[in-house]
């Protein structure tokens, strides 16, 4: 129901829309952190969505919604990045339909949680055909979008109670091949030394072994020209 009053342009009770109001705060942010050399960019908001007008909503909604706010980031002075994500829906697979902001500077951050939409009560399902399809797919959309993919999420369940973690570490391993091949970068879900069940981590910070091993892997930090291709072969080390 929040969501839904968000997206609809319910008014608060002063009269101010409740868009209009994240908007601000979102110029007051803007405004703090455009000359900061930490701050590389700037994720309007998780996952968004508003499962009543799914079907219309990034047309709609969405993207009107992230032209605004591209609007008053740039209206702010802030060079930063823009990053957009797509509809939650988009974790199960499903087809996002990009449409271009009108700036140059944007990063797509889809969440590829291939065969398990991040779900807690998923296992990665091993099939490596699917994790493919999941990133030409993802590719597709970032040039649609005009803009450039990194992955703004991925990983799976990791707690010892799910047995899931060697399924995980498969996925993870399957989804770096994909990244490599794509030569893009990547947040793995996720590091909560407070205890959760994606986290790689427990609450003594005694790591997932297995999911770490197949995250961790070496990179070139510079490249003499333009890099075509990457692969990293966990089992014999070839880089």
């Amino acid at each position: 129901k929040a969501q839904t009053d968000f997206w609809a342009g319910v008014k608060g009770p002063d009269g101010v829309s409740l868009i209009d109001h994240y908007l601000k705060v979102w110029k007051r942010i803007a405004e703090r952190y455009r000359d900061s050399k930490t701050v590389i960019g700037f994720d309007f908001m998780n996952e968004p969505m508003d499962l009543p007008n799914a079907t219309t909503f990034e047309h709609e909604s969405l993207y009107p919604f992230y032209r605004r706010a591209k609007d008053v980031i740039r209206g702010a002075g802030a060079p930063q990045l823009i990053v957009l994500e797509p509809p939650v829906i988009r974790n199960l697979g499903l087809a996002a339909k990009p449409e271009p902001i009108g700036d140059p500077n944007t990063l797509y951050a889809p969440h590829l949680y291939t065969t398990t939409g991040g779900l807690p009560t998923s296992a990665y399902s091993g099939d490596r055909s699917a994790v493919r399809k999941d990133y030409e797919r993802a590719q597709d959309e970032a040039v649609a979008f005009e803009s450039v993919l990194w992955v703004g999420e991925f990983g799976g369940v990791t707690s010892e109670a799910s047995g899931f973690i060697p399924k995980t570490a498969l996925g993870v391993r399957h989804a770096m091949v994909e990244q490599n091949a794509y030569r893009v970068g990547s947040a793995l879900w996720a590091f909560f030394p407070g205890g959760d069940v994606f986290s790689v981590v427990d609450r003594d910070r005694k790591e997932c072994k297995p999911v770490l091993d197949a995250f961790i892997s070496p990179y070139p930090r510079m490249v003499a020209g333009h890099l075509d291709s990457l692969s990293w072969d966990q089992d014999s080390g070839a880089f």
